[in-house]
């Protein structure tokens, strides 16, 4: 059996829908249908949660040649905390990406603003230079030569 194919089994198995499913894993429904029907694969982070949430080892998800279902030896409760502990790590990740990247938009705008205040500063500048007064100037050189 594939992976694909044992991802919809366990689903199934513990009565829940694809939904359902996302909402408690914290992706699309959309996400899920991909790795029911195979165009995606679970990132590890997502496997090792549902490897918890349906009690079954990353063997058996990953070995095509296993169809057997091998029960893991963990009590209910044991299960119920590690998907607590992962399902609170992938929260944990998401607010360290979104952190992340709200840093870099932070510098970006830094960097455009002074780069705009430095093209401003040139221009205001170059304008006060342009509009200075266009007064005559006599220039008598050494020699006595008048350029007038």
């Amino acid at each position: 059996m594939k992976l694909a194919e044992k991802l919809v089994y366990l689903r199934k198995k513990q009565g829940l829908s694809q939904l359902k499913l996302a909402e408690m894993m914290n992706v699309s429904r959309q996400t899920i249908s991909r790795w029911e029907t195979g165009i995606a694969v679970p990132s590890a982070e997502n496997l090792k949660y549902l490897g918890n949430l349906y009690n079954v080892s990353l063997d058996y998800l990953f070995n095509d040649d296993v169809d057997e279902l091998e029960e893991n030896e963990k009590a209910p409760e044991e299960i119920e905390d590690e998907i607590a502990s992962t399902s609170d790590d992938g929260k944990e990740h998401s607010k360290k990406r979104k952190t992340k990247w709200v840093i870099v938009l932070c510098f970006l705008l830094l960097a455009v603003a002074i780069y705009i205040s430095v093209r401003v500063g040139a221009r205001s500048k170059s304008e006060q230079i342009k509009g200075l007064p266009n007064e005559e100037v006599d220039i008598v050189f050494e020699d006595g030569f008048d350029i007038n």
